[in-house]
Order: C-alpha cells, then sequence, then structure tokens
C-alpha cells in the first residue's frame, strides 16, 4: 500500500472533520504543534498534517539536500525509517529528486 493509502488519506479524513467541527486548520504551521518551541515560529518551509506527520519540501529547484527542524518527540523518517528524537535541527538532510520528506509522529512511549 502506498503512502497515501495508509497515512494521508485517513489524516486528511479526520482532520478535515475537525477543521469542520473547531475551525482548527488541516495544514498547520510548526508553531501550533509546540506553541512553548521558539523554534517552530522561524520555520517557515515545513508544515504538518494535522499533529501526526510534518512535511519538509525541497523548494529550491535541483536541491538535493535542506535543514529541517522536528518539534519535541519522537519522529519516524518517512524516507530512511528511522527514528529521530525531536527539538533538534537535522542538518544537511539528502532527499533524493523522487522523494518529499516527512516524518510521523510516535507514540509518546516510544524509544530507540
Amino acid at each position: 500500500t502506498s503512502l497515501r493509502q495508509q497515512i494521508i488519506n485517513p489524516l486528511l479524513k479526520r482532520y478535515v472533520q475537525e477543521a469542520l467541527e473547531t475551525a482548527v486548520p488541516l495544514i498547520r504551521p510548526l508553531w501550533m504543534l509546540d506553541p512553548s518551541d521558539t523554534t517552530c515560529y522561524i520555520v517557515k518551509d515545513e508544515f504538518s498534517v494535522g499533529e501526526e506527520v510534518i512535511v519538509a519540501p525541497i523548494l529550491r529547484p535541483g536541491a538535493t539536500e535542506r535543514e529541517v527542524y522536528l518539534p519535541a518527540g519522537v519522529w519516524k523518517d518517512g524516507i530512511e525509517g528511522s527514528l529521530r528524537k525531536g527539538s533538534r535541527w537535522i542538518h544537511n538532510y539528502k532527499i533524493p529528486l523522487d522523494k518529499i520528506a516527512y516524518f510521523v509522529k510516535m507514540p509518546n512511549n516510544t524509544r530507540f
């Protein structure tokens, strides 16, 4: 099954309903995930889908790497499958041209 079928479609259904009921947007800036994290306010080129997925797109033509900030928590790298600790930057994160960088928030009790 694809990323869309496994993760995106169920999230979209859930967060569209939430948006209709609460007016909280489906696509969110990082600071909405953690309003106490001041770094989240300066990151302008990442977004979250609800609270579970962060997307860090390549915005410069031909670029194959970028800086990625992950808020607090444990995040599963959607490209590599590895777990990454949040509240920190990933420097020079490599992204193949045919991929989109995304990170899925893991349950609070996740260890690595």
